[in-house]
């Protein structure tokens, strides 16, 4: 079954990247390491890579970076965001 649109994230190739809101901060079901941190499961199709990425300290945002190319996005933690926790990223080189 292919990637819901809405689960994908577009990185533009010379400006800042585009990312759509991770969930809500008081989302229950979030996926958590061991130690209870949530976090978001991405795979970066241009480097054919899987990563995780954990919620920042402040616990506004999920701060991810292309393993291959280094461009960095933000997901957002807010009202009105997703329940997903597994991504598709692609970005340009």
């Amino acid at each position: 079954m292919p990637p819901d649109p809405e689960d994908i994230v577009e990185l533009s190739v010379a400006g800042s990247p585009v990312s759509r809101p991770a969930s809500s901060a008081s989302d229950e079901t979030a996926a958590a390491s061991p130690l209870g941190r949530p976090f978001l499961r991405l795979f970066f199709r241009c480097a054919n890579k899987y990563t995780r990425v954990y919620r920042n300290a402040a616990g506004t945002a999920y701060d991810a970076r292309c393993p291959t190319c280094g461009k960095t996005m933000r997901f957002a933690v807010g009202p009105g965001g997703s329940s997903a926790r597994f991504f598709t990223v692609s970005c340009s080189e």
